[in-house]
């Protein structure tokens, strides 16, 4: 999954996202490698910061139209 470095957070809160997709960005963040990548599925990720398997999927899904993350076809996610 790929997020754009240029939100920062200090910026997040223009973007408007629910509490559950702030929470979930913020562990793809805490999560990522060198180079970006994040070895952890949606629900591990979702599980670390306490959400179902259906409010992590809505936050996933929020972040991805917002082209904060991106998901690329072989399913890793990366930051960048």
């Amino acid at each position: 999954m790929l997020i754009q470095a240029s939100a920062g957070f200090g910026m997040l809160y223009r973007l408007d996202l629910i509490k559950a997709a702030m929470e979930l960005l913020s562990a793809l963040i805490e999560r990522q490698e060198p180079g970006g990548e994040v070895n952890a599925s949606q629900a591990e990720l979702g599980a670390r910061v306490g959400l179902s398997r259906n409010s992590a999927n809505t936050a996933m899904a929020l972040l991805e139209s917002r082209n904060l993350v991106l998901r690329p076809k072989d399913r890793k996610y990366r930051t960048c």
